[in-house]
């Protein structure tokens, strides 16, 4: 993987990495992951990947406290925090919400953030590849030239399409 990743960079393509989980993260060493993405375009993470990660980059302000905001409000809050502290190591950190929507943050600490996509009416029937799905929506709309906005809905719409059905 470190291998095709100096090779990206060598031939200046494009370089985007997803967190994949906190398990595979602390097994393989948080700051080592930190070090690898150092540089790279985009970096994915879901809510508690980033957290994992902006706790290990020491930069990450603390947790906001549930007080009169409401919860999604609050997840949305800390949600930024990491992902500023994510995006001190690369261009864009992209943090994937769930239910919540989606955000991304650049390096300078601006962000932008947009609702999920709704579900089919059946709901979401099978989550596996949910995160892979989103990337390549993103992907697809950022690579070419969409507003961030846009490709943060075009990811959420792509996730919202694959939860709708098995595997």
């Amino acid at each position: 993987g470190l291998a095709a990743l100096d090779q990206a960079r060598a031939t200046g393509m494009t370089v985007s990495v997803d967190a994949a989980s906190v398990g595979p993260l602390q097994a393989a060493g948080i700051e080592r992951f930190l070090s690898c993405i150092d540089g790279v375009d985009v970096v994915f993470a879901n809510q508690s990947e980033a957290r994992t990660l902006a706790a290990a980059a020491h930069s990450a302000a603390p947790p906001v406290s549930v007080t009169a905001q409401s919860s999604a409000m609050v997840h949305r809050l800390n949600s930024v925090s990491a992902a500023r502290a994510v995006a001190e190591h690369c261009g864009l950190a992209v943090v994937k919400l769930g239910a919540q929507g989606a955000l991304a943050c650049n390096s300078t600490g601006d962000y932008e953030y947009v609702d999920a996509v709704a579900l089919a009416a059946q709901g979401a029937i099978d989550t596996t590849g949910a995160g892979d799905a989103f990337a390549a929506g993103f992907l697809h709309a950022w690579l070419t030239e969409r507003p961030l906005a846009e490709a943060l809905r075009a990811g959420c719409a792509l996730a919202a399409q694959a939860v709708g059905s098995v595997g």
